[in-house]
């Protein structure tokens, strides 16, 4: 890039300390917890890379507002064409519902919808509470939503999987009309700001057909931010940011803990800028949080601090996608914002507000850091690289278009790659109505409930076979394969302790993420051979012992075996 405003040799020393924070610093501190995790095996501490990475950006951003005379950063009136709106969701709609009319055809568990269905169907069918009852690491309103179209619609014959993907359709649809709101209205040149929405509305179209990977989750923060701080009068955006807050919490908290962050510190420099009264709207993230524990407490505590633990991380390698990453967020961001601020800029409060949201969300993009974990929970910084190079010359704009469209295709290609094998189950499959098995079952129990602590090896049709018939018994965990600690699998032992049958997958494996680890090297690009220092979670083990010393074979059904547990 020209860098007329910093000098070369400055933003050089920037990429190699940020390197070194990302790639050898988290090995500094292993992780003492025994989680499903790489990073864990590796004794590798994400939590460095991000604090690290978040600390270096603040310094180069104060360094910029004390040091640097402030550059323009231009930005255009004109908006995306109402067309290209209007296509993109109609465009998302269909490949929303498509998907989904495949995945209902289909007697196949399919990405993020199979673990999403679970819930919402054991919410329908035993009045479950998520948290309290359910396993749920995100808000209710990824959840609840379907539940309510589902109850809507039921009478005229939609089904759950129906309602499922006709939600999601929705929630995508409004994703891209956020993204739409945001980049509208930020200081943003119009080329790039059809780029960055082309490039969000493609990257949105993915096969994992879950709202966790939805622009409807990771938007909305920005949106939010954008809309309230647009409000008029000091009390108005008090309440518009309560309500921006809360919107964010319900539907993820972690990101709500970013965005509390962020009007944090739109409030702070508008207060330090003479705006005194502008004070008040500190307490409006705090009103908020108040408002949704009044509504989830005390087991929603519990959970976050469960998720936070590091489980589930890969280890972050010199890919291609997070050295991009790192540029935007050693340099062009922060540059910028130093800038804004110094130049005292109309927009710098709310630029300042979005980029230390950006930085709440670190952790997500440094923890399971794929290229496609990357570029949700990095959002905010990629939007801002949009509206930075704005003050660069055209060929330096161009260059970091085709960087961001080719890690656009990276993150796409990999995702793609991933999702072969389950387009492949998927295209294969087929929806036979076999009761044979289920008549069986009913047969040797008596028609009894059965646990089953690995649903996701258990046939769709026959899952819904034994809910209508009553012998299905839901658990805390949608299976083994959603716990990530010896914790986890104690409890869903317990839980089938409960019953006198078990239906359990007919192989005395167990899963653990290990090194090396061929799918982490497929996402990762790389394929570095780590030292372990830590010993893998083996997920399985103790439900096979437990098995092998309480319960009996009795009878085996294809891939599965049905238990009798010890008198």
């Amino acid at each position: 890039m020209a860098l007329r405003f910093v000098p070369r040799r400055w933003v050089a020393f920037l990429m190699v300390v940020g390197a070194a924070t990302v790639f050898v610093a988290p090995f500094a501190h292993a992780p003492s917890q025994q989680v499903a995790s790489v990073s864990y095996v590796a004794g590798c501490d994400n939590r460095i890379a991000s604090m690290g990475l978040a600390l270096l950006s603040l310094t180069v951003m104060a360094l910029v507002w004390r040091l640097f005379t402030p550059a323009e950063i231009p930005g255009e009136g004109r908006r995306l064409p109402p067309a290209l709106v209007f296509w993109s969701m109609a465009f998302t709609v269909v490949f929303t519902l498509t998907l989904g009319w495949a995945i209902h055809r289909s007697d196949v568990r399919f990405a993020e919808s199979n673990y999403f269905l679970n819930r919402i169907q054991n919410i329908l069918d035993f009045r479950m509470k998520i948290y309290r009852d359910l396993e749920f690491p995100y808000g209710p309103m990824l959840l609840y939503p379907s539940v309510w179209m589902y109850r809507l619609f039921a009478p005229l014959g939609m089904s759950v999987v129906t309602a499922y993907f006709a939600t999601l359709a929705v929630m995508n649809v409004a994703g891209i009309a956020m993204v739409a709101y945001l980049v509208n209205r930020l200081p943003m040149l119009y080329r790039w700001r059809v780029l960055l929405f082309a490039a969000c509305v493609l990257l949105q179209t993915n096969t994992l057909a879950g709202p966790n990977y939805s622009l409807y989750k990771f938007a909305l923060p920005f949106a939010g931010m954008v809309w309230a701080s647009r409000r008029g009068g000091y009390w108005t955006q008090f309440g518009a940011f309560v309500l921006a807050e809360l919107s964010v919490l319900l539907v993820s908290p972690e990101l709500g803990v970013g965005m509390t962050v962020g009007v944090m510190t739109y409030a702070a420099v508008r207060f330090f800028r003479g705006q005194r009264r502008a004070a008040v709207l500190l307490l409006a993230p705090v009103a908020a949080v108040v408002l949704f524990l009044a509504g989830f407490g005390r087991a929603f505590l519990d959970r976050l601090g469960q998720a936070s633990n590091g489980a589930l991380n890969l280890i972050p390698e010199p890919s291609p996608h997070l050295f991009v990453f790192i540029f935007a967020i050693v340099f062009l961001v922060p540059v910028m914002i130093g800038w804004m601020l110094r130049g005292r800029a109309e927009s710098a409060a709310l630029m300042a507000g979005v980029y230390l949201l950006s930085m709440g969300m670190l952790p997500g993009a440094l923890g399971r850091c794929d290229p496609l974990h990357v570029f949700f929970y990095g959002f905010g910084f990629f939007v801002l690289t949009f509206v930075a190079i704005g003050a660069y010359s055209r060929r330096a704009q161009a260059v970091w278009a085709t960087v961001f469209v080719l890690f656009a295709v990276q993150v796409q290609a990999t995702n793609l790659k991933v999702a072969q094998p389950s387009l492949r189950a998927l295209s294969h499959g087929h929806g036979a109505d076999d009761s044979s098995e289920i008549s069986e079952l009913r047969a040797v129990t008596g028609g009894t409930p059965i646990s089953t602590p690995e649903i996701y090896a258990v046939p769709v049709r026959l899952e819904e076979q034994m809910r209508a018939e009553g012998m299905f018994v839901p658990d805390y965990y949608p299976g083994l394969a959603e716990v990530w600690d010896a914790a986890g699998e104690k409890r869903a032992i317990a839980a089938m302790r409960s019953e006198r049958w078990a239906l359990v997958a007919n192989n005395d494996g167990t899963f653990s993420e290990t090194l090396p680890n061929t799918p982490i090297k497929l996402v990762m690009r790389f394929g570095y051979r780590y030292k372990a220092r830590h010993t893998p979670f083996e997920l399985g083990t103790l439900l096979h012992e437990e098995l092998r010393t309480r319960w009996t074979p009795v009878k085996t059904f294809g891939g599965l075996t049905l238990y009798r547990q010890l008198p």
